[in-house]
């Protein structure tokens, strides 16, 4: 992240990468490491909420079901695939297989991977998409009082 091209290349107008950490759960601490290693890491807690994405305490909360349906839409118009020269091509293929939504007995849905497996790939790639497709953090605005 400190070397060109993610730390950016000013000539080139491209602009530094962002750093996109799972902050859920286990994930905190790491986040943590990075911001004592002076990066700047952009924290995405996984939330169970309904399709809502909110900047607050500066983190995004993002639902898994927005992370998951933005995968899904990605996979199924065409726009996300995935080389089968990739290292861990064979990897995100079985997690895909596995990754289901269930229905609680109070009616919402939750997705996961089955009892057993992972779905880290599948994580990983949706919080990436979510991001790149997202609207723009709201900015603060300092007006006569303060924030507003």
């Amino acid at each position: 992240m400190l070397r060109p091209p993610l730390c950016g290349v000013p000539g080139d107008d491209i602009p530094p990468a962002d750093l996109l950490v799972d902050a859920t759960g286990v994930g905190l601490p790491v986040a943590q490491e990075f911001e004592r290693a002076g990066l700047k890491p952009l924290k995405v807690l996984i939330t169970s909420s309904e399709d809502k994405a909110t900047f607050r305490n500066g983190a995004w909360h993002v639902s898994k079901a927005l992370i998951v349906s933005g995968v899904d839409a990605l996979l199924n118009n065409g726009e996300l695939r995935f080389s089968k020269a990739l290292a861990e091509a064979q990897q995100m293929e079985t997690e895909l297989k596995d990754f289901r939504r269930f229905v609680t007995a109070a009616g919402r849905s939750t997705w996961e991977a089955r009892s057993g497996q992972h779905d880290d790939l599948v994580l990983a790639v949706g919080i990436a998409a979510w991001f790149a497709s997202r609207p723009p953090p709201p900015s603060v605005i300092w007006g006569r009082y303060g924030r507003e």
